[in-house]
């Protein structure tokens, strides 16, 4: 089995998870992925999860932010917690553009432009999402004419994603939300 973290709300690794009976860890390309780990109900691991926001794999660059944690009863396996996750790149759907935007460009720009105005250097100082930062530009060279007005963020750089073909991602790097673009490569060949 591979090893599981569980990160506190700093994102620093608090707890290592090597025992489950199963996880489900659905990355997603341009969409927001989410997870399903199922673990014994021990008081020690209600404590670890309890006192944890986010699961990471370190075979894997998505984290997942803890939603939901159930018990269930199972004849065969005792009692279990269930505990569900999404994706930390919802985190962009936190926040909307606030103000009407108008934009013509790069649509790479575009997208640095909707998080920075939103998320990392808003108008409102308290709706900024501490470390929260984005990584180096791709240099994507598809353009956009575009006006968007109280949008979810996370809503509108998926739109933009799928449209594109590009993937995004948020991962956590010393501390921080990293935002990052990228094009998948092609395996058929």
């Amino acid at each position: 089995m591979d090893e599981l973290y569980l990160l506190d709300e700093q994102l620093n690794r608090k707890h290592i998870i090597d025992t489950y009976s199963s996880i489900i860890w659905a990355k997603r390309y341009n969409s927001v992925g989410d997870c399903e780990l199922v673990i014994s109900a021990t008081e020690d691991n209600f404590n670890k999860v309890k006192e944890c926001r986010y699961i990471s794999r370190p075979d894997d660059d998505m984290v997942c932010k803890i939603e939901k944690i159930e018990i269930q009863t199972d004849e065969e396996n005792g009692n279990q917690f269930i505990i569900t996750g999404t994706d930390i790149k919802n985190i962009l759907n936190q926040r909307i553009v606030a103000k009407q935007t108008n934009f013509n460009g790069l649509v790479e720009d575009y997208i640095r432009k909707l998080i920075t105005d939103s998320i990392i250097n808003p108008t409102n100082k308290d709706r900024k999402i501490k470390n929260f930062i984005l990584a180096d530009k791709v240099g994507f060279t598809e353009r956009i004419r575009e006006q968007v007005t109280y949008d979810y963020v996370g809503d509108k750089i998926q739109e933009l994603c799928q449209q594109y073909g590009w993937g995004y991602k948020v991962t956590v790097n010393n501390g921080n939300f990293v935002f990052a673009l990228y094009r998948g490569g092609d395996k058929s060949k």
